[in-house]
């Protein structure tokens, strides 16, 4: 399902999911505007902490949740009044 996308805050261009990746350490995520090429990305991550183990060194652990950073709603938020 594709998400609904508000007009670009900018220009009131259409806007459209312009780039996803999928890496190790992150999937990412753009949206931006095909008009004036505004752009806002976004990154899930996984929340690590770091302890001593217990030979002395550093190590990270993965608490199993993620840090997220939605683009989509960040994208669709406005800080200003609408008009309806």
């Amino acid at each position: 399902m594709t998400p609904m996308l508000k007009p670009c805050p900018f220009c009131g261009g259409k806007a459209r999911i312009t780039e996803v990746k999928l890496l190790p350490e992150a999937e990412i995520m753009a949206v931006g505007c095909i008009r004036c090429q505004a752009e806002i990305k976004s990154a899930r991550q996984p929340v690590q902490v770091q302890r001593l183990n217990i030979c002395g060194e550093w190590e990270y652990i993965s608490t199993g949740l993620y840090m997220e950073d939605n683009a989509v709603e960040r994208w669709n938020r406005r800080d200003y009044h609408e008009n309806p």
